[in-house]
Formats: C-alpha cells, sequence, structure tokens
C-alpha cells in the first residue's frame, strides 16, 4: 500500500464498527508493506485499548514487514505503549 493509502486504512482501526476494523486488519496484513506497518504501528499509541488490539493484530500478521514497527515501539518511553 502507498504511504497515504496505508494511513487511511490504518485510521479505519479506530471506527467504531467491528467490521470496518476487521476489514482493515486484514488489508493491512495482507500487504505487508512498510507503510502499512508504520501506519499501524503508530495505531499502537491510541488512548483506546480496542483501536491498539485492532493495530496489535494487523502487526502481528505482517510478519517480517512489521520488525521495525516493532522495533520502535520496544524502545518507546511510554509506559502504555
Amino acid at each position: 500500500l502507498a504511504d497515504a493509502l496505508a494511513a487511511a486504512v490504518a485510521g479505519c482501526l479506530a471506527d467504531d464498527a467491528s467490521a470496518v476494523c476487521e476489514a482493515a486488519v486484514d488489508l493491512l496484513a495482507e500487504s505487508r508493506s512498510a507503510a502499512a506497518a508504520h501506519a499501524a504501528a503508530a495505531l499502537m499509541q491510541s488512548p483506546e485499548p480496542r483501536v491498539r488490539g485492532y493495530a496489535a493484530a494487523a502487526l502481528a500478521r505482517m510478519g517480517d514487514a512489521a520488525m521495525p514497527a516493532f522495533a520502535r515501539l520496544l524502545i518507546d518511553t511510554d509506559r502504555d505503549v
């Protein structure tokens, strides 16, 4: 996914409808792109646990494409990340 599209799809992880969130997880995970991983990782700092959960699910399914994003999360100083 291109950067702008990945960001738009990742924004759907915060949608009120769980079906929309699940579709976004599927699309991000299937793309396995660095842009998708970066967009999903940014949502790991959401104050909403549900949003963080969907973002984590997308990252977990991306495999190696998500490793740089996970590395950034591991060194984040915010204890809620």
